[in-house]
């Protein structure tokens, strides 16, 4: 039998496998490695044992890479009083499996008693930390060829069995009848701690049907209550018919193990904050623990936290694990609600001319914390799907704006009255030249058009002067970007019209080479230097060799002899200046 200890998540698993009763040591492999290998060591059962020649038993270990191990075989007596070591050696290991022949001497066997069961142990210690444990029991006979397995069988169901002090407790068995017919025997179960000392033995009479049979041996709290105190970690069942052992199978005790949880709180309104107790109790301790929230998440603590962010009634599950594999379960109820939906919204400006921006927030509150925002402006254009927006209304009339914001199963509306107001005047201007090097003198003009009575005019020229004339002509002395901005009134109507002009100083710049005659190679640098335009220049050499480069600055080698000119262009906005140089190579 084989069980996992820990959260599926986690990077350590431990395997114990009771039916070849093969220990491993704690080691940590990714999850996706573990399935993939498992290390393991397994030797042949022989039944028997033969007192007067000697005996061979495989072994076959399974390691996930080759290695040089390092292997002991030892031999106990059910008595306790033999503990011999028979073999003690290095062997070297495959990678994948690995078979090797024991031989357990006769010579080995003369302290121990016909009839007697002994056990073998194999353990093999890898490099990496594995420690892999293999142990069989066979009975010492003495015959020179001992008598092969036998037929019969008997096998224990429930692994690790569990016992209780308090109760009775049924132990299942499965058992092979290979005769064709029914048979009477008896199921013997022998309690034994490590050493095999002090054993603690019931035994059952059976009638067996041929062919498999599921038995249900009980066995009374008294006995258990025995076995834990004599330290009993193991249940050997043995199938005797007339006195002579057919068959036997070991697995691992475990008793009154239980299991206790509690969620604090145990309802509340999404996203729900839970803490989760678990305790245990009996068993054979340290344990490991294993919560499921019942909404896919988890947790190997034995104090957990978890939120819930979905509402519903849940069911988390706390798992008690010990060392010898048993399991005990324990639950509670989670109730997550979801608190009413409240939506707000809000819109500026509420009226206006068209065309109309209008700026709208929206908010929300409650639900599940997740929230869709939908936002129908009422004047059939596309919708908006973010909390807040900016519309733009190009048409007249009365519009209800509708805010409707989804939360979960929740939905909220909220609405806003918009009314846009059509103008009937409209207004063009223009501004020549637009741009151009201080000082300029701009000519303004403006058409209105509409409206229900003459016209009114002011000018904001954008650098604080102003003036009430139609077309007014307008001197800009310093470089910046002015926005000239036009009111028109005419009646209860007001229209505005907006020119830009662009006004940038004279770009002036200049150059210079620190050397200008000279014999070849000739090693010259370059300087240039710019004022007004934009206050941003460019740069560009042309060597007048072919070669070029940018910058203010400039180091250039001529390689070739004769007369070059060396020229510098200057880029500011839309003006440009160059300078040059020439340079006699010789």
């Amino acid at each position: 039998m084989r069980f996992e200890m820990g959260d599926p998540g986690m990077k350590t698993k431990v395997y114990v496998s009771f039916s070849a009763l093969c220990l491993l040591a704690v080691f940590s492999l990714t999850a996706a490695q573990l399935e993939d290998f498992q290390p393991s060591c397994v030797l042949s059962q022989p039944e028997y044992l033969s007192a007067l020649a000697d005996n061979v038993i495989m072994l076959e270990v399974r390691a996930p890479g080759a290695s040089t191990a390092r292997l002991t075989l030892t031999l106990s007596s059910g008595d306790g009083l033999l503990r011999a070591t028979l073999l003690d050696r290095s062997i070297a290991l495959a990678a994948g499996s690995s078979r090797m022949s024991l031989v357990v001497r006769a010579v080995d066997l003369a302290r121990v008693s016909l009839f007697e069961d002994v056990t073998l142990t194999a353990t093999i210690e890898l490099p990496d930390g594995w420690v892999l444990q293999d142990e069989v029991e066979a009975t010492v006979v003495p015959e020179t060829s001992p008598p092969g397995l036998s037929a019969w069988g008997v096998s224990i169901v429930s692994r690790p069995v569990m016992v209780y002090t308090t109760r009775s407790a049924p132990v299942a068995l499965s058992v092979a009848n290979p005769t064709g017919k029914a048979a009477t025997a008896k199921i013997q179960l022998a309690f034994k701690n490590a050493s095999g000392k002090n054993p603690v033995i019931m035994a059952t009479q059976v009638t067996l049907a041929p062919g498999t049979t599921s038995v249900t041996v009980s066995v009374p709290s008294s006995t258990a209550t025995q076995a834990k105190m004599k330290g009993a970690t193991m249940v050997k069942a043995s199938l005797k018919l007339g006195g002579v052992v057919k068959a036997k199978d070991t697995a691992s005790v475990d008793y009154d193990l239980q299991a206790s949880a509690s969620a604090n709180p145990v309802s509340g309104n999404l996203p729900l904050n839970v803490t989760f107790t678990g305790s245990a109790i009996g068993g054979q301790p340290p344990y490991s623990y294993l919560w499921d929230f019942g909404d896919g998440g988890g947790s190997s603590q034995q104090t957990a936290t978890h939120t819930y962010v979905t509402e519903g009634s849940y069911h988390p599950t706390f798992t008690v694990m010990d060392t010898l594999g048993g399991n005990a379960m324990a639950s509670s109820t989670v109730t997550v609600s979801v608190p009413p939906l409240t939506a707000t919204c809000s819109a500026s400006p509420t009226s206006g001319i068209a065309p109309l921006p209008v700026t709208f927030t929206g908010s929300a509150s409650g639900g599940t914390g997740t929230y869709a925002y939908d936002w129908n402006f009422g004047d059939g254009t596309t919708h908006a799907t973010t909390a807040n927006a900016l519309h733009t209304y190009t048409v007249a009339g009365a519009c209800t704006a509708v805010l409707t914001v989804t939360s979960g199963s929740q939905t909220k509306t909220c609405s806003q009255a918009i009314t846009v107001i059509q103008t009937s005047m409209t207004v063009a201007c223009d501004a020549n030249p637009a741009s151009g090097v201080a000082p300029i003198t701009v000519t303004f003009t403006v058409t209105a058009t509409g409206g229900p009575s003459t016209y009114s005019y002011l000018w904001d020229f954008g650098d604080g002067a102003t003036s009430t004339a139609q077309n007014p002509t307008h001197k800009y002395s310093s470089p910046d970007l002015y926005h000239a901005v036009v009111t028109v009134t005419s009646g209860n109507q007001t229209a505005q019209c907006q020119k830009d002009v662009s006004v940038t100083q004279l770009l002036i710049m200049g150059c210079s080479a620190d050397i200008t005659t000279g014999a070849a190679p000739l090693l010259v640098h370059f300087t240039s230097w710019a004022a007004g335009g934009t206050g941003l220049y460019s740069f560009n050499w042309d060597f007048g060799d072919g070669t070029s480069a940018t910058g203010a600055y400039a180091i250039h080698t001529y390689t070739q002899v004769g007369n070059h000119t060396a020229t510098v262009t200057v880029t500011s906005g839309d003006q440009k200046k160059t300078c040059s140089k020439t340079i006699t190579v010789s």
